[in-house]
């Protein structure tokens, strides 16, 4: 066994010499970007922006940005935007574009963005300077204090950080949102030392490549000098940034390195690349000084088009030797993708055709191949301890070449030996004893190494046969093509094959099972849409006092336990079965509703908040001034949601308070710091605008405890 451990070990090192991976290329000089201009194309090339045209690139930048522009474009630069459909927020502002709303509501979910006034975002208005900065700060953390949002003092915090050069709120156009995108990639996440370019990187929502490939030195630097993101191992090239050259197929030069063959470049699916026609080759020659004879160790990357199912060959020089080569196996996805070659044993002398040290060839095998597209392409120096091996899209393919071993059995190459005008090629063996034999193929044959043959695989424990394996595929096709529905009233939801593809697990040993806690969380989104609360009921006070709370009709809540055993046991047998769900009604001392409430006294002007029959805080309040036709409407509801540090807004106002709950539209739970005293009759006449006004210790101890969707009850 022992052997047979090393043998794998010994097999795995020398594949990973021949197999290809990727390193992505730039596609420009790499720079120090100042200019608007070039932030935008940094911007685009790394994904963050989208222009404003179909047809090219155009950043449009004489245009206005309007604020639910800026909403979209705050969420794609800080890697937020496939949060947005995760989960069906709500919109609470009626002016909000359609396209927009899943957008704001996110926004408005997380704390990003506000409304100018109750009910109104003002979608369609010019962003302004302070509040670009204001989502950016809190995208990355940045806070306000107690008495005020972080929009109060946007800009003077927003210029130390270089985010924002600007000294007066005016209006922002798309050229100030790309200044400040921008700019906000060199800022650290708040309370840490990790730029947002890092950020971003480690959390995969782009790659070092892509850094490495946009065409900026600086962000390169900000990049490597940033420490990497909490909780964030970063796996990324660590090469000598000195020692990375790449050639620039938009402006036809190179640094590190020149096309020493002809070239036709092209445009190719939006790309400006290099197009090898089938039977030809691009090759690459490295320019002296920037490679020693004493470097050996390098990862090489290409990024290639992915259509059609040939091979793109690789070759590049090695010490001793013409060349070695790995080849590309494509798949035909029809889309950009990157191959990596990790390089051990370089020795790039100028000595392949043309004067070349790397060459890609566009390979037609058996009449199979087509014209290759290549956009871009790196060398990335790199030191024995820090070698990326990462052999992506790569198939290990030894033909017409020498498999040569290097007598430790520790690298293998592909290479050719001509004599004359005739080639032979040749496949090198070690022996048991440590030699080598050679074997003649001849000219233009095919050498092929058989990896059963040689014993490079361990027995599986489980093969497609196995009866484990048949046993657990056919109870995962009869649950992926059972079909339920579940009738609701007069509405019913449908789970699939789509759906239930989701919620199947199979061991390691392949035991066939599905996730309760994936169906409960369904059967829970269930309950969002479905449950109603409302309706007239009596209960009782903690005083012993029976009243009668009068509210919407209904009053129901899916019994989710029945749900999620009606669905596995319909999933579990297969086919099609129709499930009716089944509904509870609260009583006065079911927990589900009414042991876990806030409860507003309009009359005696007290509130007071149960959790799990305890009482958390009581207190005075204040609620809406009657005087002025301000009351606060009596009902039961539910938390919407919470925040810290909001600021509130309507008709002539603005107050910041530490601690807002709403639960009726723009009316909800909240500190008055600006009130000496509570209770009595003060709502009668110096009253608020309809919410519930608390001390801040009450106001406190709710917020710290509540949780959504808790019941609020309002009284008299």
């Amino acid at each position: 066994m022992e052997d047979k451990e090393d043998g794998m070990k010994k097999f795995k090192r020398i594949i990973s010499v021949i197999i290809a991976a990727a390193l992505l290329g730039a596609n420009v000089a790499a720079a120090e970007v100042t200019k608007i201009n070039d932030k935008a194309e940094v911007l685009y090339r790394l994904g963050l922006i989208k222009g404003v045209s179909d047809t090219g690139f155009d950043p449009g930048l004489g245009m206005i940005c309007t604020r639910e522009q800026a909403i979209v474009a705050v969420l794609r630069v800080t890697g937020n935007l496939d949060n947005v459909f995760k989960e069906n927020y709500n919109c609470s502002f009626a002016d909000v574009s359609e396209w927009a709303k899943p957008y704001v509501a996110y926004g408005e979910s997380i704390g990003l963005c506000y409304g100018i006034e109750d009910g109104y975002f003002g979608a369609a208005e010019n962003v302004t300077l302070r509040q670009l900065c204001a989502m950016y700060l809190r995208m990355l953390g940045y806070k306000g204090n107690a008495s005020s949002d972080i929009y109060e003092h946007a800009l003077e915090t927003a210029k130390p950080l270089g985010m924002c050069s600007a000294d007066t709120d005016m209006n922002g156009s798309r050229s100030d949102l790309i200044d400040i995108s921008y700019n906000s990639l060199y800022v650290s996440v708040y309370g840490g030392t990790t730029a947002l370019v890092r950020y971003l990187a480690d959390n995969g929502i782009m790659s070092v490549s892509d850094i490495a490939g946009c065409g900026d030195d600086g962000l390169i630097s900000a990049y490597y000098s940033s420490e990497p993101a909490a909780g964030v191992v970063s796996d990324e090239l660590r090469g000598d940034l000195e020692h990375a050259i790449s050639y620039n197929f938009a402006e036809g030069s190179g640094t590190g390195m020149s096309i020493a063959t002809d070239s036709e470049k092209t445009e190719y699916e939006g790309v400006t690349c290099e197009k090898i026609t089938v039977g030809k080759n691009l090759s690459f020659k490295l320019d002296d000084g920037y490679i020693t004879s004493d470097d050996k160790y390098f990862t090489l990357v290409v990024k290639y088009f992915d259509s059609g199912v040939d091979r793109i060959r690789i070759a590049y020089n090695v010490a001793n030797m013409p060349y070695c080569s790995g080849y590309i196996a494509k798949t035909n996805t029809n889309v950009w993708k990157e191959a990596r070659l990790v390089i051990k044993n370089a020795q790039f002398s100028h000595s392949q055709s043309d004067g070349a040290d790397i060459s890609i060839f566009a390979e037609n095998e058996s009449g199979a191949g087509v014209d290759e597209y290549i956009s871009e392409v790196m060398l990335v120096k790199q030191s024995p301890d820090e070698q990326y091996v990462n052999p992506l899209e790569v198939e290990p393919i030894v033909t017409t070449a020498v498999i040569s071993f290097d007598g430790m059995g520790q690298n293998v190459c592909l290479t050719q030996s001509t004599t004359g005008t005739a080639t032979a090629y040749y496949y090198t063996k070690q022996t048991e004893q440590g030699g080598e034999g050679c074997i003649s193929i001849g000219v233009g044959k095919r050498c092929i190494l058989n990896l059963d043959d040689e014993g490079c695989y361990e027995n599986p424990t489980y093969t497609s046969k196995s009866k484990a394996v048949t046993k657990a595929k056919k109870t995962a096709d009869k649950y992926v093509n059972a079909k339920v529905t579940l009738n609701i009233n007069e509405s019913s939801e449908v789970i699939d094959g789509s759906m239930i593809n989701q919620w199947i697990i199979i061991d390691d040993d392949f035991n066939v099972s599905l996730n309760e806690d994936s169906i409960r969380e369904y059967v829970n989104q269930l309950g969002d849409k479905y449950d109603n609360i409302g309706s007239t009921r009596t209960f009782t006070r903690w005083s012993g006092e029976t009243i009668k709370i009068s509210t919407t009709p209904g009053i129901y809540y899916l019994d989710r336990d029945t749900a999620i055993a009606d669905i596995t046991s319909a999933i579990e047998g297969g086919g099609t079965d129709t499930k009716e769900l089944t509904f509870k009604t609260p009583k006065a001392t079911d927990e589900y509703v009414l042991n876990t409430f806030v409860e507003v006294d309009l009359t005696n002007q007290t509130v007071i908040y149960y959790k799990n029959g305890e009482v958390i805080t009581q207190g005075d309040v204040v609620t809406g001034n009657v005087s002025q036709g301000h009351s606060t409407p009596a009902g039961v509801y539910k938390l919407d949601w919470k925040a810290k540090d909001y600021v509130l807004r309507g008709d002539g106002y603005a107050s910041p308070v530490s601690f807002w709950m709403p639960f009726n539209g723009g009316i909800g739970l909240h500190d008055a710091s600006w009130r000496s005293s509570f209770g009595g009759s003060i709502y009668k006449t110096n009253g608020s605008h309809g919410c519930v006004n608390m001390p801040y210790s009450v106001a406190k101890a709710i917020y710290e405890n509540i949780e959504d969707y808790t019941t609020i009850i309002c009284r008299y």
